[in-house]
């Protein structure tokens, strides 16, 4: 089967399937337009939290802390991308910078996640902004956890990595940054996605075809995303979901 680098990778897995089918000795796989795909071909499963399943996320976010109120809004944020694509994170001062002008409405808490080996991340956010009210459990949840958290969340933030993807089967809004990948084949499924993405002439510089190995040493593509741009993009999600 030939790979295609012009359509979203959920309609390639979607291809191999289709050539399942395919008459014998067809070449290249698949002869079928990405149009003719069903419209319901892409839907998502929703992944449900109970009563039982929230109540032992705010137990989790409240351990060793004052009572917190669950009346307020939860924005959860991801500053990890993984050692393998490092390239993919949007600077960590422009999420500390971005958590503090956040906190400046008080009815809500800034929760921040990751594997323990991430854990230096979110603690280096900790330390820059020096608010209470941010939930640090990086390297605390496990991944039915990491679910349930985003069902009470209004906002992910998030780098092109798997919590984006994950979040595509709960109810939260997920904000991701692309820059080195394109989102043109990899952004979240779902309709609660909003993209930032600068959309260089020199991105995508990781792909199937260098292995993802990309030569950029400076990736200007996510650091010219402002801070204000953000701010202003996860303040409008968070009134609409006041409305």
């Amino acid at each position: 089967m030939q790979y295609n680098p012009h359509i979203h990778i959920a309609h390639t897995f979607l291809s191999l399937v289709h050539a399942l089918e395919a008459p014998g000795g067809q070449v290249p796989l698949t002869k079928i337009s990405v149009d003719s795909f069903e419209d319901h071909a892409l839907d998502l499963p929703a992944f449900h939290s109970s009563a039982a399943d929230r109540a032992h996320i705010w137990h989790l976010l409240q351990a060793g802390r004052a009572p917190l109120d669950a009346k307020k809004q939860l924005v959860i944020v991801n500053p990890n991308a993984s050692t393998w694509i490092s390239i993919r994170k949007w600077p960590l001062d422009n999420y500390a910078a971005l958590v503090k002008r956040l906190l400046t409405d008080t009815e809500l808490y800034v929760v921040l996640i990751g594997v323990a080996a991430e854990k230096p991340d979110a603690d280096y956010i900790c330390h820059a902004v020096q608010d209470e009210r941010v939930l640090n459990i990086a390297g605390k949840t496990t991944f039915p956890n990491l679910l349930h958290l985003f069902n009470l969340g209004t906002v992910l933030i998030t780098n092109d990595s798997g919590p984006a993807h994950f979040a595509a089967l709960t109810t939260i809004h997920t904000v991701v940054f692309f820059g080195p990948e394109t989102p043109k084949l990899y952004r979240p499924l779902g309709k609660n996605c909003t993209v930032l993405y600068a959309n260089y002439a020199c991105s995508p510089c990781v792909s199937a075809y260098n292995q993802r190995r990309s030569p950029c040493q400076d990736n200007v593509c996510l650091q010219t995303i402002r801070v204000d741009e953000v701010y202003c993009t996860v303040r409008a999600i968070l009134e609409q979901h006041k409305a």
